[in-house]
């Protein structure tokens, strides 16, 4: 994130506009692939010219996914992988908040669950009727920080920077205590565990971003308190 100008060192509100939405179609895109299996309209759209060119500008080694052929295999192939990393039998990787943070080694349902759903209730945000798995699910965090950075960049294309500054700590706020705590050894275990490219690249990917955008929220955050 780029340096703010003017009083509170931010970019014009168009710029953070801009780069609230790019930010907000990552989270939501990466929400999309740990949240069930790839399906084949996503499959396409992942493995296309463009978004690959999307993933090499990021820091991404593309070149295990310029061979795959979005077919019927890879899709079987995929949903196996999916099962095998995160829902088992056997060693997988947990995808909640509560087991990785917990106390000797946590279990759902822990105290963490019911902070995450505390935070996210706490800002207006309801589940769809048709949600029935826990609130510190990776893509219900993810999926979270989507909704976040969508509402900011309303704000600022409404030219409603106060909004937007608050949307921004509360982003902050989240990372530093759920999302940004447990998503780096999620990620370092999802790549060791992987045995094809798609969710190991997507994993480093992953990791990547939250920690980037995590360290530049929170020189934001540092900033705006040091001008108030």
């Amino acid at each position: 994130m780029a340096k703010m100008e003017q009083s509170t060192g931010i970019d014009k509100p168009e710029e953070m506009a801009r780069m609230a939405l790019e930010r907000q179609g990552l989270y939501r895109l990466l929400a999309t692939v740990f949240r069930s299996e790839i399906k084949r309209d996503l499959l396409h759209e992942l493995l296309s010219p463009e978004y690959l060119e999307v993933l090499t500008t990021a820091g991404i080694d593309t070149r295990e996914l310029v061979s795959l052929k979005p077919n019927e295999t890879l899709l079987n192939d995929l949903s196996l992988e999916y099962s095998r990393l995160f829902i088992g039998p056997g060693h997988h990787v947990s995808p909640y908040e509560s087991v990785h943070c917990g106390i000797n080694g946590g279990s759902l349902w822990g105290k963490e669950t019911s902070a995450v759903k505390k935070f996210i209730e706490g800002l207006g945000f309801k589940y769809e009727k048709d949600f029935h798995g826990l609130p510190d699910h990776i893509s219900v965090e993810l999926e979270f920080m989507a909704h976040m950075t969508d509402l900011e960049a309303e704000a600022w294309s409404n030219d409603d920077e106060k909004t937007a500054l608050i949307l921004l700590g509360r982003q902050n706020e989240f990372l530093g205590t759920h999302l940004g705590k447990w998503i780096g050894p999620f990620c370092d275990q999802v790549t060791e565990l992987a045995e094809g490219p798609v969710y190991r690249l997507f994993a480093i990917l992953t990791r990547d971003f939250v920690a980037a955008d995590q360290r530049d929220l929170s020189r934001l955050d540092a900033e705006l308190k040091q001008q108030h």
